[in-house]
């Protein structure tokens, strides 16, 4: 049922990591697997859309390398169905998403005209879109309800109101809504995942592994991290152009930032998570630093805004080697560096006018981060087994492969690096 191609971008998807030594534990199973690619891919295109409905309304050349990259998202995605499905299948419902993304293009141009007719042309076909892909989910797969479908689809059409947001210049209701958009795509994605884990068990083991709350925390860490590599690229890029946009794009990183200082307070107390988000605000920080340096043409401001960054990877890691008694660091720096670099090229392509590759890089931002999330879930599951491990999730520990002490230690030392680093700024 699988041609060779899905089942390696399926499991090439899961098993992203920072370097030798570091295991994708949690997406081993095939229903693992499953639902983080499901969820990783239609989020993606969550932002992708926010980003081409941004270009629709501003430049041409910039809607043309969105759309491209809105393609290879979309060409993932059939080809993930038809692996399941069979290529018929993936057929189908890469004719209808496409539709669907001309129907949000088709609107956001129209209401760049101020043209109410092709608006509401635009608008009807979404319905049709919705009723179509309802039906051509629940034909595959009698385990989702067209209610429950409809429900789900309904948020992400939803996005259509970014476009008035954008075209009226309210850029804070925009990242607002594409906030909410992104979240809700993992709502779908666990939706479809999970029903199709059902309807297929003998392929798609390890089920209730899958769905247990060590891949919920996985999933989390995917969304917040994911969306921290989206509106730090949003920030870089908007510091090229416009400075209302610029702010609410930073005020919608602090958002995200402030969320992953929650998940880690959960997990880990106020005290460390304070420390760790002063550190996570300063690197946001220094990549607007970079923008403006080299906005500037300041060689010297660039290089100290690219040395601080590569400096906060290195003490970063640093404590990580130390907390984990690593024999080589030269892994573990060269993960923490790979999100600086993403960042930085894709912002330095985009100012050349290069917007394909920054696209193309960007996308290879977001991918990173989920094997950052692999790696930090890992370890704190195997840290807190009862709370991540329960025996009606797994059966029991030994079950599932964890290896995680590298991960947890990743935690434990980032709180030590903050508190070392904030008192060094202090002195």
């Amino acid at each position: 049922m699988y041609s060779r191609t899905t089942i390696a971008l399926i499991v090439g998807i899961a098993l992203l990591s920072w370097g030798p030594g570091a295991a994708a534990a949690l997406t081993e199973t095939p229903a693992g697997q499953l639902r983080v690619t499901l969820d990783r891919l239609l989020s993606e295109h969550a932002f992708l859309t926010v980003q081409a409905m941004h270009a629709g309304v501003t430049d041409d050349d910039l809607f043309a390398a969105a759309a491209e990259a809105l393609e290879a998202n979309t060409a993932e995605l059939e080809e993930a169905i038809a692996g399941i499905y069979g290529e018929a299948a993936g057929r189908g419902f890469g004719d209808l998403w496409r539709a669907h993304i001309g129907y949000v293009v088709d609107y956001t141009r129209a209401h760049r005209a101020d043209d109410e007719a092709a608006k509401k042309r635009a608008q009807e076909g979404l319905q049709a879109f919705q009723e179509d892909f309802t039906a051509f989910l629940s034909g595959a797969n009698p385990e989702l309800s067209e209610e429950g479908l409809r429900s789900l689809l309904e948020d992400h059409l939803g996005q259509l109101e970014q476009v008035a947001h954008l075209h009226g210049g309210d850029y804070g209701a925009a990242y607002e809504s594409a906030r909410h958009a992104h979240q809700h795509m993992f709502a779908l994605g666990d939706g479809l995942s999970a029903a199709i884990a059902t309807q297929l068990p003998e392929t798609f083991t390890g089920r209730s592994f899958a769905f247990g709350p060590a891949m919920d925390l996985r999933l989390t860490l995917d969304q917040l991290l994911g969306e921290h590599a989206f509106l730090a690229a949003e920030v870089m890029r908007m510091a090229e152009a416009d400075s209302d946009a610029e702010t609410a794009a930073a005020e919608a990183l602090a958002a995200n930032g402030e969320s992953i200082r929650a998940a880690l307070e959960d997990i880990y107390g106020a005290e460390a998570a304070s420390g760790f988000a002063e550190v996570w605000e300063q690197h946001n920080g220094h990549y607007v630093d970079y923008v403006r340096a080299t906005q500037g043409g300041d060689d010297a401001a660039t290089a100290r805004a690219r040395t601080g960054l590569e400096d906060f990877s290195d003490e970063v890691a640093d404590f990580f080697v130390a907390a984990a008694d690593l024999p080589d660091g030269d892994a573990v720096r060269g993960g923490l560096r790979a999100h600086t670099d993403h960042l930085i090229e894709q912002v330095d392509a985009y100012a050349s006018g290069d917007y394909a590759t920054a696209f193309a890089i960007a996308r290879e931002a977001y991918q990173h981060m989920g094997g950052i999330s692999d790696v930090l879930a890992t370890g704190i599951a195997n840290q807190f087994p009862e709370r991540f491990l329960p025996d009606t999730a797994v059966g029991s520990a030994g079950d599932v492969p964890l290896g995680g002490w590298f991960g947890w230690c990743l935690l434990v030392a980032a709180g030590s690096a903050a508190a070392t680093m904030s008192a060094r700024r202090r002195r």
